[in-house]
């Protein structure tokens, strides 16, 4: 009776000692990457604002996250959804390895490597009230594709698990996208039937088709307004011209190649950037070779469905800006570009596989095994940057806002009175406002979505709430009207800006600190 009750024992011995090594791998490197930050409180402009709530949600097509945020906490709590989003990346990454079929104990290390630490990572852990709730519809999406494959009637919970994954987070089908087609490759490399190629093809477009297709039935249905959302181009969403489709396949392409090779973002070093070049011309060699050893060409069918799966595969990872054309660029939309690294290791693991030219494979799996190895520790150093970046940003405005308020105090501000900090982040006195632009390489994160440098969390939408989360100061709601009015009076006006004498004024009911003109 008492083994019948051992059911963690069963379970954990039917685990293979491979996804042992990818799970507590991908917590490791995921804990020692991020620890930073669920260890401090760095905010961004979204976080100070959401400090309580889910964000946007169905009014941008994530409606599934109504239903998740309180599944764990309210709160835009760093240890908990921090800690609960790299235990679910760690499945996702046994889910990635799976699918994939990888066999070797170095990818089982090497696919968390590059997963926890891609730079979407601390760019959605930058708002981390919603972290733990994305990262979950990302495991949704991963195990859709699991079930696909692995089960034969697997594609019809696949459907459902698509929808609300894309409920969460739209850009992550672009895993489901580019998997499939890394699955359909192997099919054809390993000389499986045509039939049962096609079979699973079929599979895989229902999933996407039915899942991408009721997704945009069900938000719509939630919410009619949908449709003109402006924001990262929800609204547009499934909208897809046919006579813009080549202009948007092609803008596909590019954005992956700029990534990669032609124009490296801000925070890619120009090491990491001539590893990335390295990477995608390992992927060619190894494609190459990988026909050639095994004669491909031979069986025509199966190496044509090879040349069309490869090719298809950056526009896979990319496809969200042919899904949503409208859809603005954002580092959190560029997670699935993970999957370039581990198409590597997936043609690695055949190459050598194939008999011959050992020294050669072993030479070239070496080097390449470097350059990610490198390619990780490049995006762990950006994590630690960018968090302590945050850090010292937060610190810097506390202790502005800390000022203004002692100012306030001392011209006989009293809690709970109606107060406003009027003008630009950026304008001013740059001996007393932070400025925008300090020797920490604030350039370097530009293109790094999420990490808010000082002028972030000084800008009017936010001002208040941050006085409300960080200095538990009541500030009662002011009307735009009213902040007009006061705008365009004399007494504004004519108040200097501050630190000086008068900078600080009680105007029609409500205290005003003059930072610069306009607001």
């Amino acid at each position: 009776m008492e083994k019948e009750f051992e059911w963690i024992k069963t379970i954990y011995g039917k685990i293979t000692v491979q996804m042992k090594i990818c799970f507590v791998s991908a917590v490791i490197f995921g804990f020692v990457t991020h620890l930073y930050m669920l260890t401090h409180k760095l905010p961004n402009w979204d976080d100070i604002n959401c400090f309580a709530n889910a964000g946007a949600t169905e009014y941008v097509g994530r409606w599934f996250l109504d239903f998740l945020k309180d599944a764990v906490t309210k709160w835009s709590n760093p240890w908990i959804n921090g800690s609960i989003s790299i235990f679910l990346l760690a499945f996702s990454c046994c889910l990635i390895v799976s699918i994939l079929e990888l066999k070797t104990k170095t990818a089982a290390v090497l696919v968390p490597l590059l997963v926890m630490t891609f730079p979407s990572v601390e760019s959605t852990m930058a708002f981390m009230f919603t972290v733990d709730m994305y990262m979950f519809g990302l495991f949704l999406i991963l195990l859709g594709v699991y079930l696909t494959r692995k089960f034969k009637y697997g594609f019809i919970p696949a459907i459902i698990l698509c929808v609300l994954g894309m409920g969460t987070y739209q850009a992550y089908i672009c895993f489901a996208i580019t998997l499939f087609i890394f699955c359909i490759f192997l099919d054809a490399y390993y000389g499986k039937e045509i039939k049962e190629i096609f079979i699973h093809t079929g599979k895989a477009l229902g999933v996407l088709l039915a899942g991408v297709v009721l997704y945009i039935s069900v938000s719509h249905l939630i919410n009619p307004n949908l449709v003109n959302s402006e924001y990262a181009g929800a609204g547009e969403m499934g909208k897809i011209s046919l006579t813009e489709l080549p202009v948007e396949i092609a803008r596909s392409y590019k954005r992956l190649l700029e990534y990669f090779i032609v124009k490296p973002y801000s925070f890619v070093s120009k090491t990491e950037w001539i590893a990335n070049i390295a990477v995608c011309v390992l992927i060619a060699v190894c494609f190459v070779w990988l026909m050639v050893s095994k004669k491909m060409w031979k069986k025509k069918l199966h190496f044509t469905v090879c040349i069309l799966t490869m090719a298809a595969a950056p526009l896979g990872i990319a496809f969200i800006y042919v899904m949503s054309p409208k859809a603005s660029f954002s580092t959190l939309m560029m997670f699935q570009y993970v999957l370039v690294y581990v198409l590597l290791l997936l043609l690695l693991e055949l190459l050598f596989y194939e008999k011959g030219a050992f020294k050669a494979k072993q030479a070239v799996g070496t080097f390449s095994v470097l350059v990610l190895v490198f390619v990780g520790y490049s995006h762990y150093i950006l994590a630690g940057e960018a968090y302590f970046r945050m850090e010292l940003a937060k610190e810097r405005v506390s202790a502005y806002y800390n000022r203004l308020l002692t100012r306030l105090e001392l011209e006989g501000y009293q809690s709970g009175e109606a107060v406003l900090i009027m003008g630009h982040s950026q304008a001013g006195d740059e001996n007393y406002l932070p400025p925008e632009y300090y020797e920490m390489e604030d350039e370097k994160f530009a293109d790094l979505s999420g990490i808010s440098p000082e002028y972030g969390m000084l800008s009017s939408g936010v001002r208040d709430n941050f006085l409300r989360v960080y200095f538990g100061i009541d500030v009662p709601y002011i009307e735009e009207n009213a902040k007009e009015e006061i705008l365009q009076s004399e007494n504004f006006k004519k108040m200097p800006l501050y630190p000086q004498n008068g900078c600080v004024e009680k105007i029609n009911g409500v205290w005003i600190v003059k930072i610069s003109e306009g607001q």
